[in-house]
């Protein structure tokens, strides 16, 4: 069964639900629910859809449905690429993963407070933070 949640109108995300009947109930209720979702990867079609609520709000990351997910390389990677502070919610392999790492701080320079301690001291992951907050600093 499905538990079809909305944060407006317009957008919705269906997560499985272990309750009988479906229901409507915003997002952050949702997402507090324990389901079969913070056991196992959700479909494809369901990870697009936890992204694009990523996308509004990165916090969302630390919510009970994207649990599994928060180890997943390639959800990460695009959560990142949204975001750079995803890597905030990621798990400690992905934290240590250092093409993920850089990818974050590519997009935010201040992510890099929460790679692995071993990767706050690499070379080139320094150098992108210091061009990312220098082209951050051009645009204000």
């Amino acid at each position: 069964l499905f538990l079809k949640i909305t944060r407006s109108p317009s957008a919705s995300l269906p997560l499985p639900c272990s309750h009988s009947p479906p229901e409507r109930m915003d997002v952050d209720t949702a997402m507090k629910m324990p389901s079969a979702l913070s056991l196992q990867l959700p479909c494809e079609e369901d990870r697009s859809k936890l992204l694009e609520a990523v996308r509004w709000n990165v916090r969302d990351l630390q919510k009970p449905a994207f649990a599994a997910l928060r180890s997943d390389r390639d959800f990460m990677l695009k959560a990142m690429r949204l975001d750079g502070q995803a890597l905030r919610y990621a798990s400690t392999e992905i934290r240590m993963d250092r093409d993920l790492v850089l990818e974050a701080v590519r997009q935010d320079g201040t992510a890099l407070a929460h790679a692995s301690q071993e990767l706050k001291g690499d070379r080139e992951l320094g150098l992108a933070v210091v061009r990312q907050l220098s082209e951050a600093l051009e645009e204000v």
